[in-house]
């Protein structure tokens, strides 16, 4: 018998903070290996660029987005965020990189819909 799945979704400045610690549902990830696809010469391709991951709720309660905009700096991009979350093997890993914040936040009744971060450059540590 297999017991329920382990997720160790974490976000943090110096190292990550479990977002089940923080009161904040796992989000739908997607892990990018290569974000960008160059059609070769020869009809192959080739991945470039660093990782990127995007991290996706269809709803957030005011507080649990609250929690989240702790982690943002001033601007839209914040350089040096660390985010646990999968890979392309379906394992946990744990990187470094740019979290990129939405330009418009989606309210209704006091909830935030269809919530999108996006960790790019990243760098496994």
């Amino acid at each position: 018998m297999t017991g329920a799945p382990t997720y160790n979704f974490q976000i943090g400045t110096s190292g990550g903070t479990l977002l089940s610690t923080l009161g904040i549902p796992w989000p739908r990830d997607e892990f990018v290996k290569y974000p960008v696809v160059k059609e070769l010469v020869n009809g192959g391709v080739r991945g470039m660029g660093l990782p990127q991951i995007e991290w996706n709720w269809d709803l957030l309660q005011g507080v649990e987005y609250n929690r989240l905009l702790a982690f943002k700096g001033t601007e839209l991009v914040t350089p040096g965020i660390w985010v646990e979350s999968r890979d392309e093997d379906n394992a946990f890993t744990l990187y470094s990189g740019d979290m990129i914040w939405p330009q418009q936040i989606q309210w209704s009744a006091g909830r935030v819909l269809k919530f999108k971060l996006i960790f790019k450059n990243l760098v496994e540590d």
